[in-house]
């Protein structure tokens, strides 16, 4: 897994790589609490093959940070596995753009 975060202003973006799975959750949600304050973090998926339902609670969690601190936060590019994980979970409904 890679994690890169670019925060631009008002605007953070977390793009993941790779197999994101319950032994990265910590380093996510690391990288995602240092992104917390952003009006919107933006969670890139382009780059991800599967996603564990570990990593999707982190961003749930995130999610629900973010907005009760007045912001939001958002999944793109989600497709193929990770696609698969946030619709079984419902968290499409959610988390993507």
């Amino acid at each position: 897994m890679h994690v890169q975060h670019s925060p631009t202003g008002r605007v953070a973006v977390l793009a993941l790589q790779g197999e994101v799975d319950i032994t990265h959750a910590e380093s996510v949600r690391r990288s995602l609490l240092g992104l917390l304050g952003a009006s919107l973090i933006v969670v890139d998926l382009a780059g991800v093959t599967s996603l564990d339902g570990t990593v999707l609670g982190v961003l749930a969690a995130a999610a629900k940070r973010a907005e009760a601190e007045g912001g939001r936060l958002i999944v793109v590019n989600e497709n193929g596995a990770p696609a698969k994980a946030l619709r079984i979970t419902g968290l499409d409904r959610v988390l993507c753009a």
